[in-house]
């Protein structure tokens, strides 16, 4: 905190925006935070008052800080009662803003100190404050990281009734992503204090949230196996690589699905690849649709979701670490066909072009992604040796029939295929002489026959 202070008084501290899964992200924060409302016997629920984007534009890891740093002085100065999170969009000069409120059942703050507690250094001068200890810097920094998002905080509260923090933050152009209400379970889950079984054997948990890690590696330890971790996919390929030169190979992993450097999904195709067959389990909000068929696809063999609830996590390393269980059959290792191909795959859902992209370099098909039919285009007037071209229906600038009538026209020898979600005029089809169509959503069986023809 201290030199988060120094570099915001230098004019130092830098933020770094990327695109991030708010689900996830705060699917995390309700996981760590809970651990902390529970041992002191309080409830915590997070809700969303309406549909939220799915993606946003911020800096992940000071905004996590913000929101942990708030939700955290709510448990300290709450004795009883609850915690709620709220969250919402509203427009504010034309600008849709994201928006959290952070309410309390605990002490209050008089009025006369509400302006103090954002000043470096300033607490409420009790005995209640000094009870729970703390410098009086983190809703300084908060304050200071909100301003810097184009985003606000503000406060309302009343002594003995309790606190309402309302911060608001700058999430990008949301217009057009896809929204859906904050899964998270809001009802009070008491985490068994000691575990419900005793299991033995080696995991490895990879996420790039370190408390998480922590939080997770401590349940396993706790129910008797060996817990080791990685914070990516990349690392995680190689401790499984050390393990198994050691002759000590784990035989569970826990993996988150988004991480820098390398996701869960990419790093899942590289373990099976490589003959990995112990049991995968991803970590993961899974707001997106289908995303169990996929995930079981891509060669995962469970999916827990976020927040991690403990007896869910408990259940699956019974299922596959228990002594009766050790005969559970390995995750079979995708078949790979005998000639390596060549497609290109023309789709602007990002999720959904990675997605097909994972699925077919399993199966030794090299895959090179465009977003548009300009893209798709360019690609081809320089490099046209592709097996297959397969064609999203919907497109930000034209749609995949006409542009493979134009296609035919340039390259008649090419092997087109359209993707649709629903089934296109048989007769165009026919006319443009499309070999294949694909109906969405595209998994591994679907692309199986697309190569075997």
């Amino acid at each position: 905190d201290v030199l988060d202070l120094s570099k915001i008084a230098a004019d130092k501290l830098e933020l770094n925006f990327s695109e991030v899964n708010l689900d996830s992200l705060m699917a995390d924060v309700f996981t760590l935070m809970r651990v902390s409302a529970l041992d002191k016997g309080l409830c915590l629920r997070f809700e969303s008052l309406q549909s939220l984007p799915l993606l946003v534009n911020l800096d992940a890891t000071r905004f996590r800080q913000i929101l942990i740093n708030i939700i955290n002085n709510a448990i300290k100065f709450t004795e009883q009662g609850e915690i709620v999170v709220r969250a919402w969009t509203e427009f504010v000069n034309d600008q849709e803003m994201l928006f959290f409120s952070i309410k309390d059942s605990g002490l209050g703050i008089a009025p006369e100190k509400q302006e103090l507690i954002f000043k470096p250094f300033e607490q409420i001068a009790d005995i209640e404050s000094r009870s729970v200890g703390g410098a009086g810097l983190g809703l300084a920094i908060c304050s200071e990281l909100l301003t810097r998002m184009h985003g606000s905080i503000d406060l309302e509260s009343t002594v003995g009734e309790g606190s309402e923090f309302i911060i608001s933050v700058h999430p990008g152009n949301i217009n057009g992503v896809q929204r859906e209400p904050l899964k998270l379970d809001l009802t009070p889950n008491m985490q068994q204090k000691t575990a419900p079984c005793k299991v033995s054997g080696r995991v490895l948990v990879v996420d790039d949230l370190r408390d998480l890690r922590v939080l997770v590696g401590h349940m396993i330890s706790s129910a008797g196996a060996k817990v080791d971790y990685a914070e990516h996919g990349k690392q995680a390929l190689e401790k499984v690589r050390c393990a198994e030169q050691q002759g000590s190979p784990y035989e569970l992993i826990f993996i988150d699905i988004h991480m820098p450097v390398m996701g869960g999904k990419e790093a899942t195709i590289e373990l099976r690849k490589q003959g990995f067959k112990g049991g995968i389990v991803a970590l993961t909000a899974a707001t997106m649709k289908g995303i169990h068929n996929e995930l079981s696809a891509l060669g995962f063999d469970d999916v827990i979701g976020k927040p991690v609830d403990s007896n869910l996590l408990y259940q699956t390393l019974a299922n596959y670490l228990d002594d009766h269980q050790q005969t559970k059959p390995a995750h079979p290792t995708p078949e790979v066909p005998a000639a390596n191909l060549r497609f290109l795959l023309l789709e602007d859902d990002h999720d959904a072009a990675q997605i097909t992209q994972l699925l077919l370099e399993s199966l030794a098909v090299e895959t090179v992604i465009v977003n548009s039919c300009e893209q798709c285009i360019e690609t081809l007037n320089t490099d046209s040796t592709f097996d297959k071209v397969l064609l999203d229906m919907h497109l930000p600038d034209g749609d995949g029939l006409t542009l493979a009538s134009q296609l035919k026209c340039q390259h008649p020898a090419l092997n087109l295929v359209i993707i649709s979600g629903a089934e296109p005029d048989p007769q165009k089809i026919k006319q443009l002489e499309i070999e294949h169509v694909l109906l969405k959503p595209i998994n591994l069986s679907l692309l199986t026959q697309l190569i075997e023809g």
